[in-house]
């Protein structure tokens, strides 16, 4: 079975789409170069151990690419005991060049999920990696959720260029009184600059953690949090769960540049009706008092919560 998850578009009309094969219950990285009219220029498969799921490919300004996938652990074929986040970067053959790992410090098993990889850029130099997702991890369980870490928490983590873990102060988890997750992280000034990235996922914890809203928070250079004005956005429709799955820029700097945020809006009044949501700003003005949401078309029938990473937007 080959499911398919992300495409990347090169500049010579060639595209590389990515996905997950599945083989004897063995879930491995389908990788596959197609020309501009669909015809197979080559294909790899990328396993480990246990089983790997393609999550998200990105291009890197070097020509290489950098790919996301989760590792599972399981017990059987099918109950997924473990959850770690696994990068690698190949070339334009699909040679892998390295790899790399992450798993929270633990005394128990936790789930680490990655669901987006962002390439950094020193100037015009690749700079490493910043990986959104998130995690079931609480360092003590039995404060009660005293350090706001109960259920799951947004992940943020920043890895070398060679796919090390970074060297350096980085605080890699955020959250708040309720369950946060963290969609995507995107660099929006150059890296010398105080707060030069900015996390988007959504969270329950405000008001009552009884309804899921898009959040962003600016994040400084050791990875901290910096929230604006407690990071919820309005716009949203009222008694519903809003979902964040795609986060893209339009633009070429953070002055000009605006933020694409596409995402489920589903009722909870009793009639579970789930519709696209779109949200859009200015990089420059990035407020949540600032963004404007908008619900699109009418009702869809198939259960778009399932499968929310199929809603992307691009620029």
């Amino acid at each position: 079975d080959q499911d398919g998850v992300d495409m990347v578009a090169n500049g010579d009309g060639t595209f590389l789409l990515l996905g997950t094969s599945t083989l004897n219950n063995q879930d491995r990285i389908y990788i596959v170069k197609v020309d501009s009219r669909g015809d197979v220029l080559w294909e790899k498969f990328y396993s480990g151990v246990d089983n790997i799921v393609a999550m998200d490919i990105e291009a890197m300004s070097n020509g290489n690419y950098v790919v996301l996938g989760n590792i599972l652990t399981k017990i059987g074929n099918t109950t997924v005991v473990d959850s770690d986040i696994f990068i690698f970067t190949i070339d334009q053959n699909g040679s892998e060049i390295s790899s790399g790992t992450y798993s929270s410090p633990k005394d128990a098993v936790n789930f680490e999920t990655g669901i987006t990889v962002t390439p950094l850029q020193n100037g015009t130099t690749p700079a490493g990696f910043i990986v959104a997702g998130n995690t079931n991890y609480d360092p003590d369980p039995e404060d009660d959720g005293g350090d706001s870490y109960e259920g799951f928490t947004a992940l943020a983590v920043r890895f070398e260029l060679d796919c090390s873990l970074y060297d350096g102060v980085w605080n890699d988890h955020h959250s708040s009184s309720g369950d946060d997750f963290c969609t995507k992280v995107i660099q929006a000034n150059d890296l010398t600059h105080p707060d030069p990235f900015l996390l988007f996922g959504y969270t329950n914890s405000e008001p009552t953690n009884e309804s899921f809203n898009f959040w962003t928070s600016r994040l400084n250079n050791h990875g901290s949090a910096v929230l604006l004005a407690k990071g919820i956005l309005p716009g949203s429709p009222e008694n519903s769960d809003e979902i964040l799955c795609s986060v893209t820029i339009n633009g070429s700097s953070a002055e000009t540049g605006y933020v694409f945020m596409s995402g489920i809006s589903k009722d909870k009044s009793g009639t579970g009706n789930e519709r696209i949501f779109i949200a859009t700003d200015r990089l420059s003005l990035l407020q949540p008092s600032s963004i404007e949401g908008i619900v699109l078309g009418g009702v869809f029938t198939s259960d778009l919560f399932a499968n929310p990473a199929a809603i992307k937007v691009s620029a």
